[in-house]
């Protein structure tokens, strides 16, 4: 099964103290003993990045820190490019929902998931990707 993973489950499983740890890193060892072939999109790297140095927790997360756990992540998880096309059909579907602001970072995740034809995409934030899918979208889920 291919499953993709929002950056809303990578970050819970960086984070031991993130209420949604423990599913996080269950969800992510399917991927991680090659029970399911993970993915993620090119753009969830520099999200990734961005959310983990800058969360407000009492140990911050070093920028040598993100890193490294972006690269341990990329051992087991393949990238899936979001190149221009990706980013002209993310936003053209924001556009035609009427849905404006961030929301078009989540359809560039379900666009690259939509891409390599993803069974499930993984997230804890379902209802702001339903309203993105459409016919041939991979299921939304926030478990397996």
């Amino acid at each position: 099964m291919k499953i993709a993973f929002d950056t809303s489950v990578l970050v819970a499983a960086a984070v031991a103290g993130h209420p949604r740890h423990q599913d996080a890193a269950l969800l992510l060892q399917f991927a991680r003993n090659q029970e399911h072939d993970g993915f993620l999109g090119t753009h969830a790297l520099a999200e990734l990045y961005s959310v983990l140095t800058k969360l407000p927790l009492e140990q911050r997360i070093a920028p040598a820190e993100a890193l490294a756990l972006i690269q341990a992540l990329r051992d087991f998880l393949a990238a899936v490019p979001c190149d221009e096309a990706s980013y002209e059909a993310a936003i053209r579907r924001c556009a035609e929902r009427n849905l404006g602001s961030g929301v078009v970072f989540d359809a560039l995740h379900l666009v690259a998931a939509e891409s390599i034809r993803a069974d499930a995409l993984l997230t804890f934030n379902a209802g702001d990707f339903e309203r993105l899918r459409e016919a041939g979208s991979p299921r939304i889920r926030d478990t397996l």
